[in-house]
């Protein structure tokens, strides 16, 4: 799942990620080209920091991507730390990054729950919630307003644990408001950026096991209801953190939710593409077998359905990856992960060809229909 990115780094996390020479990468083009060749806009999330201080990154981001994301830079805790203290340096500087680099930027994530200020409290009054849950909202898409290609407006709004009619996650915003707080959210971000593409976001949607199975059967009914109500949402953002050996990846199961998405009228983003290798074993050249070939197989899928027309990894390099953070990610053994295109050298691995050989071979499909204008 979508995690706070950490600038912190494990020590020697270069060195334990050393390249693994793969004789004729370095000849190969960029993935954005090959992308683009196929009418898909590939990206990747970013931050300013990373962009900064990590030299070898830039150039990656310039051949493999089309698109940039921000980490953490337009997450509540951090444009409005405290009530009515408004701060969008940080999101200013992701702007003129895209902007100095000719990309077209998505903004993440304007409500999360795990992106909340310390001590966040929307009070017990439904009406004053909702005041400023759209205040927040309205703020920050004005101000960046024809800025943004795109907004991630609501991320990760299921969660099964919490045992909430529809799967909805017990959030703050739930808790305050309702369920309605996704419609309500969507439509302040139009009325305040009504250029941009509007998202939802979500995990444990790509393979299979009852917990997944679950939550696509849930996502796809709040979908449905968010159409029925006319709310003005564009794609759903599909995070796509995969995950070795288990649970199962099911390609038809995968590409039939696709289709039920897509039967809405709604474009289908992969958002967060990353592999999650935590239950492979430490041998490298195994992990990166594994890695590349989950990568393969679901670039297989989503490269051939019409309503996929962007894809963004969450991040390109070992050695900046959230998942040597994350608990839930984070390998048992202490070893880095390598669930990214390219390792802590910056050396293309495995996953990268993997992607390109998924973009150069699989057939493109038939443009999708959008139930809304193109943008």
């Amino acid at each position: 799942m979508t995690a706070l990115l950490s600038r912190r780094r494990l020590p020697g996390l270069a060195l334990a990620a050393a390249a693994i020479p793969h004789p004729g990468y370095a000849d190969t083009g960029g993935l954005a080209e090959l992308a683009e060749a196929r009418g898909l806009l590939l990206g990747t999330m970013t931050v300013r920091e990373f962009a900064r201080d990590t030299p070898q990154l830039l150039p990656l981001i310039r051949q493999d991507a089309k698109l940039l994301t921000s980490g953490w830079e337009f997450q509540w805790g951090h444009v409005q730390p405290r009530p009515g203290e408004f701060h969008f340096e940080a999101g200013e500087a992701m702007v003129e990054l895209a902007a100095r680099e000719l990309m077209p930027l998505r903004a993440h994530c304007l409500i999360w729950h795990e992106g909340l200020p310390e001590g966040f409290d929307l009070g017990s009054d439904p009406a004053t919630a909702r005041a400023m849950m759209t205040d927040h909202i309205s703020q920050t898409c004005r101000h960046f307003a024809g800025r943004i290609n795109s907004w991630v407006v609501v991320n990760e709004p299921l969660m099964y644990l919490d045992h909430q009619p529809g799967n909805l996650a017990n959030t703050p915003f739930y808790r305050a408001i309702g369920p309605d707080y996704i419609r309500i959210a969507l439509e302040a971000a139009a009325e305040a950026d009504p250029g941009a593409l509007l998202l939802i976001n979500e995990y444990n949607v790509e393979q299979q096991d009852s917990i997944e199975d679950t939550q696509r059967v849930m996502l796809l009914d709040l979908l449905e209801k968010l159409r029925r109500q006319g709310a003005p949402l564009h794609a759903l953002g599909i995070q796509g953190h995969l995950k070795t050996r288990s649970p199962p990846f099911n390609p038809e199961r995968l590409r039939k939710f696709i289709r039920d998405v897509a039967s809405l009228g709604l474009e289908v983003h992969i958002t967060e593409l990353d592999v999650v290798d935590k239950a492979s074993p430490g041998n490298v050249l195994v992990r990166d077998r594994e890695v590349a070939d989950l990568m393969y197989a679901f670039m297989e899928v989503v490269l051939s359905e019409p309503a996929v027309t962007t894809i963004s990894t969450w991040g390109l390099d070992d050695l900046n990856t959230w998942m040597n953070f994350n608990k839930y990610t984070r390998r048992a053994d202490s070893l880095p992960a390598r669930g990214q295109l390219y390792d802590g050298a910056f050396q293309r691995k495995p996953a990268w060809e993997a992607m390109a050989r998924a973009l150069r071979d699989v057939p493109v499909p038939a443009k999708f229909s959008r139930s809304w204008p193109q943008r």
